[in-house]
């Protein structure tokens, strides 16, 4: 015959038993739940993943692309640059002539000219360029018949209106001039320990000589 105290260890065993198959219930439901969680957050990792991946090809694609399009601008940006050139090929500018409403600029430059030393010099144009702005004369660009006078213009001018307020420069494209712009300083150098420089479309690119293009030494035009 059990006895009380037999009767409340088994009573006691029993709840315990219970509770532990409890606990063992819901930490299998957990555990379920859990691995369910696990796989659908890695199947929603490999999806970013993959997403990631996609992105990554369209964005390199894009970016060759990109690429591409950029060269061909250049391309296409040089072969402009090739034709304005060419339609500015026998265009000098004269900067800081005074400007009257009554001028004839064909007569200007033709006299300007002839102090360079060309007595008939043949134009095809002479105008003022740009927009006015009070108290400071517009450019006048003219264009020579022949590019031997351009050349020769080029050449002397420097010296034949040395003692004058105006001077002449070659008629360059903006992207010309911008290039130019960039070897303001090195050119300045070379001027200044007596090499004499005429642009020719380009100074040159990095790692190149500063002055690997027309030079203008002491009278000869030298390439």
């Amino acid at each position: 015959m059990a006895t009380p105290q037999s009767s409340l260890e088994q009573a006691i065993d029993e709840a315990i038993e219970k509770i532990l198959q409890k606990v063992a219930s819901d930490l299998k439901i957990m555990k379920t739940d859990f691995m369910h969680a696990l796989n659908e957050h890695e199947k929603r990792l490999e999806a970013l993943e993959a997403e990631n991946l996609r992105l990554k090809e369209q964005y390199d694609t894009l970016v060759k692309e990109l690429e591409e399009h950029k060269k061909l601008g250049e391309l296409h940006s040089q072969d402009l640059n090739k034709l304005e050139r060419f339609s500015r090929r026998n265009n000098i500018r004269l900067i800081g002539i005074p400007e009257t409403d009554q001028e004839n600029c064909d007569t200007t430059v033709s006299e300007v000219l002839r102090k360079i030393g060309l007595e008939d010099c043949k134009l095809e144009r002479a105008h003022r360029d740009g927009r006015r702005i009070p108290g400071k004369p517009r450019h006048i660009i003219a264009k020579l018949t022949f590019y031997k006078d351009k050349v020769y213009v080029m050449k002397n001018a420097r010296r034949s209106l040395a003692n004058e307020t105006y001077f002449v420069v070659d008629d360059l494209t903006l992207k010309d001039l911008k290039e130019k712009r960039r070897w303001k300083n090195e050119v300045s150098q070379l001027f200044a320990n007596g090499t004499f420089l005429h642009f020719s479309g380009a100074y040159g690119e990095p790692g190149m000589v500063a002055h690997l293009f027309f030079i203008h030494l002491n009278g000869v035009l030298n390439s």
